[in-house]
Formats: structure tokens, sequence, C-alpha cells
């Protein structure tokens, strides 16, 4: 099955992503914009597993420990940077740092099923839509209501390792198991 680990978030959290995708959408198109089942901060993406490595993967994230922490997001953007936009996304401002340490632990944790980290740093990002036709004329002010959006604060009392079914619709998520932070 593919995997990977994420922060879900708040409904509160979700509404405000859901309406700031409907803004977006009525300045660009050529997106697919993420769906309300869609919207999670992945932490890492680990892949397929078997029912033994999963098993494994769940034991080795309860070993996990780290305080809970507030989380908020801020500005966002396109990547890859200085290219043409594939993915637009929103930035986490408060709560950076602990994203991080989280991917961080999540990563450490794994590492002894030999599961190899990322080359790139951890970005902590909420993708809100894929790029499928770029409409080069609408980016500069899509980065403007993205930067002008006020989000919530949520806390972080958990994380999520997921299932995701691919299907012809887009991706489908079933929680395997929440583990708590403390």
């Amino acid at each position: 099955m593919r995997t990977f680990v994420a922060i879900e978030l708040t409904q509160d959290c979700r509404d405000n992503l859901l309406d700031a995708i409907d803004t977006l959408q009525s300045i660009a198109g050529g997106v697919k914009w993420s769906g309300e089942n869609q919207l999670h901060l992945t932490v890492k993406f680990i892949g397929e597993l078997d029912e033994e490595a999963t098993s494994l993967a769940r034991e080795c994230l309860r070993s996990l420990s780290m305080e809970p922490f507030q989380l908020q997001a801020e500005g966002g953007g396109f990547f890859p940077p200085g290219k043409s936009p594939r993915v637009i996304w929103v930035g986490v401002g408060q709560g950076r740092k602990a994203c991080v340490l989280l991917a961080d632990k999540v990563e450490q944790a794994l590492d002894p099923l030999g599961y190899k980290g990322d080359k790139r740093p951890f970005q902590p990002h909420l993708t809100l839509g894929r790029v499928k036709q770029a409409e080069a004329d609408h980016w500069a002010e899509l980065l403007r209501s993205l930067q002008a959006i006020r989000w919530p604060i949520i806390e972080v009392r958990s994380f999520v390792l997921w299932k995701s079914d691919l299907t012809p619709q887009g991706p489908k998520y079933s929680v395997i198991e929440e583990f708590s932070l403390a």
C-alpha cells in the first residue's frame, strides 16, 4: 500500500483553505485544486509498504516523542521556484520549526527500517493545487492573494500514518494509525 505521514488539519483550517481555493479559482485556470479530503500537511512520503513493513513502521512511529505545538499557515508560492509553476502552496509561519523537527523525528524513527531521507531539506507546506496548464499572466495576482490571506492558528497534538489509494478522480486517503504527540 502507498503510505505517507502527515498532520491532519482541523475543520476550521480546511474551511479556510477551501475558501482560499474558491478565491484563487477565480484568478487562475488550468489548475487541479485540492479537495477537502486532500488537505493535510505531509511530513514524510514513505511509498509502497506491504502489511509487515506497515506494522513495523507503525511500531517505530509509536516511539516518537515530541511536545504538541501550534501551527499557522502563512504566505504561499509555487513549486518549482524560478520555473513554470507546477504546484501552488501555502507556507507555514508559526510552528515551522516544530514541523521540521517532527519531520526529522519521523525520518529518525523510520531509519532502522531502511527508509532513506530526502536529499532536499523539508519545507513544510500545504498543497492547494497542481498546475495542469500554465496561464502566466495570472501568477502575480494569485501570489498577492495568497500573501493577503489570514489563517487560523491550530493546535497540533498528533500526526497520522495514511494510506493513499490512487483513483481516476484523484487520491483517496484513509487513516492507518494516529499517533499522539507528548
